[in-house]
């Protein structure tokens, strides 16, 4: 059984690697399969699991291009998280200066990694902005910390407290700058990332329709083969028959 589990958690986690679209289709395949299997508890579980967010989708496919930067993340994150507690002590004002510069750093150098891991056509500006705000929460947020080291992120998240805080220590260079999008400009992109992600879910649910048909179809003509395969049989069965018959009327003939 642990055995079992643990090849489950592997197809989970290669689920999160998939294309967003086929996300749906395959982890219904993937419970359809363990309830098949017995494996009822788990099937529920996995039938369970929640279609990540376009941005969530984003930054695991950067945890999977870079794991050296992602690694280093939640290394920044647990010395800011370290920091903070001294500074809430009222110790180390300094170093916790220095954690937050080192998580925004790592912050963006993960940004780099979605940008590279997605490529221009499908980093929009919506899409970055939202990854940016879930990887500053990975220093305060420990579940979250979990999924994003196993690029198993689901949901956006809003960074709180010092992981959130923009540090005014070691600012960065001219080229990383990005201005902060008006709220009527993000009100405008969270409208039309909504519009889409509901066309994708009617897309979704078409493939899965298709899908199921096809298969339904393949069954059909795997039947349908077998059908013919005996039809044939039967054929040759008969024809032998026939055959036989013909010489046993040629030997009567000839006995004449």
């Amino acid at each position: 059984m642990p055995r079992r589990k643990a090849a489950s958690e592997v197809e989970v986690t290669e689920l999160y690697s998939l294309p967003l679209e086929r996300f749906t289709a395959e982890r219904n395949a993937l419970a359809k399969r363990l309830r098949g299997e017995g494996e009822r508890e788990r099937a529920e579980a996995i039938g369970k699991l929640k279609k990540p967010s376009r941005s969530a989708w984003a930054v695991n496919r950067g945890v999977r291009a870079d794991p050296k930067a992602a690694k280093r993340l939640v290394e920044a994150g647990e010395e800011l998280e370290a920091a903070q507690k001294a500074a809430l002590r009222g110790e180390g004002k300094p170093e916790l200066k220095r954690a937050m510069a080192a998580q925004q750093e790592a912050v963006e150098n993960m940004i780099e990694a979605v940008r590279e891991a997605l490529g221009s056509e499908q980093a929009s500006p919506a899409t970055i902005d939202r990854a940016r705000e879930t990887l500053r929460a990975v220093a305060s947020d420990e579940q979250l910390r979990a999924e994003f080291t196993t690029a198993r992120v689901a949901a956006d998240k809003e960074a709180v407290g010092f992981g959130g805080a923009t540090s005014e220590v070691a600012p960065r260079a001219p080229k990383r700058r990005r201005k902060a999008p008006s709220a009527a400009r993000r009100r405008e992109a969270e409208r039309e990332l909504k519009r889409v992600e509901r066309s994708l879910g009617v897309a979704d649910k078409q493939v899965e329709k298709r899908r199921s048909g096809l298969d339904k179809a393949r069954q059909d003509l795997e039947a349908a083969e077998e059908e013919l395969a005996e039809a044939e049989r039967q054929r040759a069965r008969r024809e032998a028959e026939a055959e036989r018959a013909r010489e046993a009327l040629s030997a009567l003939e000839g006995d004449d």
